[in-house]
């Protein structure tokens, strides 16, 4: 680089997803599910399969006036995140029972590490502050140290430990 030439730093923004945008989603999720495949043993890693997924995210987040919002980094969608308004069963306290429980949350692998997560998780924490819910919740495979890690450093922690026994 010589003098006189700034070094181009990529702009990211968060901002409501859009029909246009189903085909960049439809691949973010179609990457998680491959990326998690070996760590689970049970994503399927076809792309309909993303597809059906994203159906699913798009409904729960209608359906329950939930969020569903992307990262664009240079006009390039590069993140995704599905948050959902849930109300946990009643054997949690009335004034903590509903969540903000993010369904997906996904950042191309190409963009890891940048922030775009840190970005989307702090929209989706704006947005269930500004509904007056008191908790924001997710899950992340046993397996999946990074994503552990990412969401421990944006200050959560765990709260409950979901189990499982194969019955084949």
């Amino acid at each position: 680089m010589s003098a006189g030439q700034r070094r181009s730093v990529p702009e990211d923004r968060i901002r409501l997803a859009q029909p246009e945008d189903r085909d960049a989603i439809i691949d973010l999720i179609w990457q998680l599910n491959r990326f998690e495949a070996p760590i689970s043993g049970d994503r399927p890693t076809d792309r309909e399969t993303a597809r059906r997924c994203l159906r699913d995210n798009e409904g729960a987040a209608r359906n329950t006036m939930g969020l569903s919002i992307v990262a664009e980094r240079d006009g390039a969608v590069v993140g995704y995140l599905c948050l959902a308004i849930e109300s946990i069963g009643s054997f949690v306290r009335e004034d903590v029972r509903r969540v903000a429980y993010v369904r997906e949350l996904i950042v191309d692998e190409r963009a890891r590490g940048g922030g775009v997560g840190r970005m989307l998780m702090e929209e989706a924490e704006a947005f269930a502050r500004s509904r007056r819910i008191k908790r924001l919740m997710l899950g992340v495979l046993a397996g999946n140290g990074k994503g552990r890690s990412f969401y421990e450093s944006f200050g959560m922690e765990a709260y409950a430990i979901e189990m499982v026994k194969p019955l084949d």
